[in-house]
This record gives C-alpha cells, sequence and structure tokens, in this order.
C-alpha cells in the first residue's frame, strides 16, 4: 500500500494540471516541474533515508515518512499560490523517499531470488492498480468538488496507513546490516556492472516520466478534454499489467534471459514510437499507440533489471535501494524536463523523439553489459578476503554470508546436477551452501555457529571433497576456482 500511494500521490493531479496552473497563477513550465521536481527531492533524500533504515531501523524510518507525506498532502490541499504548492511537494517528494526502504524491506524479507522477483512483480502490479485508479480518482474529485479534494483525502489516507504501521509493523532490518560505512556501500556500488543495470534503468524511467508529465498538456494541445489524459494514463496501467502478466504466462527462462527479452523488446518500442512521431506527428493517435506499445513492454523489464541489480547486494539493501532510487529519478526528472521544452517548441514531433530516445538508448546501454563476465567471478581471492575484516577465529555467521556472496560463480543458462539437484542461473557459493545444508555455513564443525543445524549438517551433509566437486559440475567453474577458494578460505579462518 505504502508503495503504491507513493505513486498514486502524483499521478491523481497530473490530469488537471492545466486546471491547477489556472488557480495557482503556475505556467506550463512551472507545473509540469513540480511532477520532475518530485522525483529529484525523493531521489536524493533516499540516500539518507534509506542508510539510515539500514542504522536505525526500517520501522521507524517508514513511520517517519508516512506522517511526513500526511502532512505533505494536507499542505498541498491548502496551497494559495504556485510557490506554495511548489514548497508541499517538496515536502511530500521528502516523504516519498520511503521508496527505497520498501525495497530494503523486500530484500530483508524475501533472500531466494524466485521469492524476491515474484515479490516486487507483486509490488508493480499493485502500484499499477494505483495509477489506473488514480488519474480517474483526481479528475472525479476535481470535476465534482475541485481539485483540493483529492490532496486532503490523501492526507487522511497516508494518517491511517502510519497509525497502521506504528501498530502492526516488525522490524525487517537485519542485525549487523550496517558493518560497513556509507563509503564502503557506495564504492561496492560502483562496480561497472551494477552501474550498466541503473543506468538502463534510468533510461526507461526517463521515457515513463516524459509521458507522465507531459501527457495532460500535450491532451490540450490537440484540443481534447482532461478526461482524455485521465483514460491515456488509465490505459498505460493497463498495459503495464497485461506485460506484466504475459511475462509470468510465457515463462521465457531464467532471469537473465527474462531481462534479455524484456529490454529488448522494450527497445524496439522507441523504434516504433520513433517511426510513427515522424511520419504521423499530426495525429494523437500516432504518439498513444507508440506509448502503449512502451507500457506493454516497461514493467517487465524494470522488474528484471532490479532484481538482477539487488541480488549482489543483501547486506547493504537500503544503501543498495537509495541508489537505485536515485538512478531512477534524477536523470529521468532531467530527462523530462528537457522533453517538456522540446514539446513547447517543437510540438508531439520533439516530445516523441525524447520519449523514443529514452527506449532506445536502455537497450544501447544494457547490450554494453558483459554480465558473463560478472556471473563467471571477477574477484581474485585476495580481492576477496581483502574486502571482509580481519578474522580472530570467531567467525560470524554475517561474515560468512558477506563473503561467500562475493564470489559470484554461475553458468549462464540452468543446469542440473547430482541428478536431483535443480540450480539457478546466478547461483553463488552461498546459496549452493544452503541447498546442500539447509544452513549458510559449511563450517558446521564450528559450536559457536547455529550448534544444532550445525551438528546435523556434520551429520548429514556432504563432505567438504564432494561439495567442491558437486559445485564445480553445477557451476562449470568460475574465473574464482573453487579449489583456490578452498585452498585460501580454510586457511584464512584459523
Amino acid at each position: 500500500m505504502v508503495y503504491t500511494f507513493t505513486y498514486f500521490t502524483t499521478d491523481q493531479y497530473v490530469p488537471s494540471l492545466p486546471l491547477m496552473g489556472r488557480d495557482l497563477s503556475g505556467s506550463q513550465s512551472m507545473m509540469s516541474a513540480t511532477v520532475q521536481m518530485n522525483f529529484v527531492v525523493k531521489a536524493l533524500a533516499g540516500i539518507f533515508t534509506a542508510g539510515l533504515s539500514d542504522r536505525v531501523g526500517r520501522r521507524p524510518t517508514l513511520l517517519v515518512c508516512m506522517v511526513l507525506l500526511s502532512l505533505a498532502s494536507f499542505c498541498c490541499g491548502c496551497a494559495g499560490r504556485i510557490e506554495w504548492f511548489f514548497a508541499a511537494r517538496v515536502l511530500q517528494g521528502l516523504g516519498e523517499s520511503v521508496e527505497p526502504v520498501v525495497f530494503a524491506i523486500v530484500r530483508d524479507f524475501f533472500t531466494e531470488e524466485e521469492a524476491r522477483f515474484a515479490m516486487v512483480a507483486a509490488l508493480q502490479t499493485v502500484s499499477i492498480g494505483g495509477m489506473l485508479v488514480a488519474p480517474v480518482f483526481g479528475v472525479f474529485l476535481a470535476e465534482l468538488f475541485g481539485w483540493r479534494l483529492s490532496f486532503f483525502v490523501l492526507a487522511v489516507v497516508w494518517g491511517i496507513l502510519a497509525f497502521y504501521a506504528y501498530v502492526e509493523m516488525v522490524e525487517s532490518c537485519p542485525d549487523g546490516s550496517a558493518t560497513q560505512s556509507y563509503v564502503g556501500e557506495l564504492k561496492r556500488l560502483l562496480d561497472p556492472y551494477l552501474l550498466c543495470l541503473l543506468l538502463t534503468e534510468s533510461c526507461m524511467m526517463a521515457a515513463y516520466l516524459t509521458f507522465n508529465a507531459n501527457i495532460s498538456y500535450l491532451i490540450q494541445s490537440f484540443q481534447q478534454p482532461t478526461i482524455t489524459a485521465s483514460i491515456s494514463m488509465l490505459a498505460f496501467a493497463a498495459l503495464n499489467a497485461t506485460g506484466l502478466w504475459l511475462m509470468k504466462k510465457l515463462q521465457l527462462g531464467n532471469l537473465w534471459e527474462v531481462a534479455i527479452i524484456a529490454v529488448a523488446y522494450f527497445a524496439s518500442t522507441g523504434f516504433v514510437s520513433l517511426s510513427l512521431g515522424i511520419l504521423f506527428s499530426d495525429f494523437l493517435w500516432s504518439y498513444l499507440l507508440g506509448t502503449f506499445l512502451q507500457a506493454s513492454a516497461i514493467t517487465m523489464a524494470l522488474v528484471s533489471v532490479n532484481v538482477l541489480f539487488f541480488e549482489p547486494l543483501q547486506d547493504c539493501a537500503g544503501m543498495a535501494a537509495s541508489c537505485e532510487i536515485c538512478a531512477k529519478s534524477l536523470i529521468p526528472c532531467f530527462f523530462s524536463m528537457l522533453s517538456t521544452q522540446s514539446l513547447m517548441h517543437w510540438g508531439p514531433k520533439g516530445l516523441t523523439l525524447f520519449q523514443a530516445s529514452a527506449c532506445i538508448s536502455s537497450g544501447l546501454v544494457f547490450c554494453t553489459l558483459e554480465a558473463h563476465e560478472y556471473f563467471n567471478g571477477r574477484h581474485q581471492p585476495e580481492e576477496i578476503f581483502s574486502s571482509v575484516r580481519a578474522l580472530d577465529g570467531k567467525l560470524e555467521a554475517a561474515d560468512l554470508e558477506q563473503l561467500c556472496g562475493l564470489v559470484p560463480l554461475a553458468p549462464k543458462e540452468r543446469v542440473m546436477a547430482s541428478g536431483s539437484l535443480a540450480f539457478r542461473s546466478d547461483m553463488t557459493l552461498q546459496a549452493f551452501l544452503e541447498h546442500i545444508y539447509g544452513t549458510p555455513t559449511i563450517l558446521g564443525w564450528w559450536p559457536s555457529l547455529m550448534e544444532e543445524a550445525a551438528s546435523d549438517a556434520v551429520q548429514s551433509g556432504l563432505p567438504l571433497a564432494d561439495v567442491c566437486s558437486a559445485f564445480e559440475l553445477a557451476a562449470k567453474r568460475g574465473h574464482v576456482e573453487i579449489q583456490d577458494l578452498h585452498d585460501v578460505l580454510l586457511p584464512a579462518l584459523g
């Protein structure tokens, strides 16, 4: 619900932008900027809130943001001029910085890739429901009672959600999740593989925000009623859901294969949109057709890239989520601002050009992603152990989890081993050991680590040599060979 209403807050008033501009004495650029600027504030504030949630907990951070959203929504409804509305939207952006905390909570509860993929898809589906309802809800209230009432209703909704979270929500942040400094966490996120994924998401969101911030003024330029913008946004959201449903139905393969297909399809819609915009720029249907094709692809592309990004970042999920929100907000916002100016100066053709180029760019960036190099392991043993704090013979479970997570060894395709063992296409040593032993460690003979589970592992688990052999078979050997890891791992643990 929290994730849904962060988008509902903006989508509900977008169709009414021209009307609100007249009431608040705001220009087209200023009114569109209230949408774009909100994403910028959310992204920048998210760096602080997500990192804070890693340290003080998800629950208090979430509660503060929801209370702020309730107050900010009330202020939006009370604004008498564009300056006051702009300030209230800044406050809403601060409250909406709760979004990366929501994704961090998902990473806390769903450690398995398949489960997390399903949960992120469910989040997107629910948010699409909000996108379907929001513009119709906003236009309906604006026509009957004025645009301010919808903000007052949102203030009440956020207040109710905050109270419910205060009563029912439990803390999910894992103990010791903030063992690294902010700088250390950010350094990990500068990996070229992760940066490419973030830039891919940026391009996708640039296309969406270009549509979202400008559709009402585009509709107005074709002299169509406000309800047309609302229906267009509703259709966009419905096609989002259709694309997600289609992805689940087709069962396209492992996550990496799904991402390739989804991003390629999304990029191809950019070429279609560009062609339609050049040939039929004087017709509204040409823009809407290209946009609706993009809508059918964007959700499945975003979900698959999102899960790929979070997979190796369990121990700094909050910071990772904030960086993702930045990537999905900052660049897209500035891009959308340029597209607004393009619409004002060159009309529908200029808007189509910007939106289509964002789609095409996402495909080009993703093509540069050398995923096989990452999944085959790019860390040498020396790099792995230098990134883990000095060991004193009392290795904690969290340390071993971090250590194993740094060793991505995986084939490109799903493989079978030992007859009954099925491995994911992104299998890490940690995931393999959990599959074999049911515990995140092979060092079961250390009584300080999960004594009962360790005892069971020693009695029923495979010998270490067999574990190494089976993992080599399943992973087809990575750049860091399992035997090298074995030879370095055990001595390093003393």
